[in-house]
């Protein structure tokens, strides 16, 4: 496989689907709310896809993106609210456990389930087989049973059944993990000249900025926040207000205007262990925002590890936390300098 190589322009085509047609209502979310044991998820969320739409799903673990993804495919229920889906909807649901997949079946028999022949846009009929040698599946691995493929395999065998299907509306959950560069660059490519809808949760920043260009931002309390651009331009405003909040925290100073007669006090001096503290403080700050960034950098990253991002999450917080303090003392120390 690795001497028989992806040639990008043989490739390409692969990616390519016959079109379905999308009627003039497609999919409206209207009031949505989920929760688990009485805590909310997903409150009062309303929204109508359009024809072209490409929305990224972002926030916390756990915050309920991957519910989102549920509901709107009919896997869940909702708790209030109502989805209604356009009658020439085809779904194609990319989710992260491959949990629907029957692993006693051969990679040959699992694409020809859905599609023994595949109709590509511009009206060529690829077999399943020739389908599957487009995507780094020669004769040779297709009748090995799915068990035998190793992760990034299967993964890469699923989205090649999926899109074989010819969907109008992709569902996508997490879809880089586990997937080759090479294929992600592929799905890119195939997403910017795909004629339907696409819902993706990505903690991929590259990914996310090429194919969203609308994103709905979960807080983790049920909140959701609608944002008109791109996850970096998203992250650019979260930063503009984190600095604009910081600065309206500063007290103001104090100026009084001393009666006849009388002195103002004069301020103590600092000492000498409260001099100290104050030259290394701006140091410690900036040592403590350059780990901040690296821990976000941790959260955008494709797969990071479940015990490690679990702590890397705790970490966040307590790195939060001791800048806010650590800016209040410089504050106060700064007036006393």
């Amino acid at each position: 496989m690795a001497a028989e190589g992806l040639e990008r322009n043989a490739s390409m085509d692969g990616f390519e689907t016959g079109e379905r047609r999308l009627g003039r209502k497609i999919l409206e979310l209207k009031d949505v709310s989920k929760g688990y044991d009485g805590v909310p998820v997903i409150s009062g969320l309303s929204y109508e896809f359009t024809r072209g739409d490409r929305v990224g799903v972002v926030g916390p673990n756990g915050a309920g993106k991957t519910t989102l993804l549920d509901l709107v495919i009919g896997r869940k229920e909702v708790d209030s609210g109502a989805i209604d889906r356009g009658e020439t909807l085809h779904f194609a649901y990319f989710d992260q456990t491959s949990a629907q997949v029957d692993l006693s079946l051969s990679v040959l028999d699992y694409v020809k389930e859905h599609a023994e022949l595949i109709r590509l846009k511009d009206g060529t009929v690829l077999t399943a087989e020739q389908l599957l040698e487009r995507f780094l599946f020669p004769k040779a691995l297709q009748g090995l049973h799915l068990s035998r493929l190793s992760g990034g395999e299967l993964r890469r065998l699923e989205l090649v059944r999926l899109l074989a299907t010819s969907p109008n509306f992709l569902l996508l959950d997490e879809p880089t993990n586990d997937l080759d560069i090479d294929t992600i660059e592929l799905l890119e490519d195939f997403l910017e000249g795909f004629p339907g809808c696409v819902l993706t949760v990505s903690h991929d920043r590259a990914f996310l900025d090429r194919i969203a260009s609308f994103l709905l931002v979960f807080d983790g309390k049920g909140g959701i926040r609608e944002f008109p651009g791109t996850y970096s331009e998203w992250k650019e405003e979260v930063k503009e207000e984190e600095t604009a909040a910081k600065a309206s925290e500063r007290p103001a100073a104090k100026v009084s205007i001393p009666s006849a007669g009388s002195a103002e006090p004069a301020k103590k001096k600092l000492s000498f262990a409260e001099r100290r503290e104050f030259d290394g403080l701006l140091g410690a700050l900036d040592d403590l925002e350059a780990e901040k960034s690296r821990l976000e950098a941790l959260f955008a990253s494709p797969s990071p590890d479940a015990e490690k991002l679990k702590a890397s999450n705790k970490r966040y917080e307590e790195v939060g936390e001791l800048i806010d303090s650590k800016t209040r003392r410089w504050e106060e120390l700064s007036e006393r300098a």
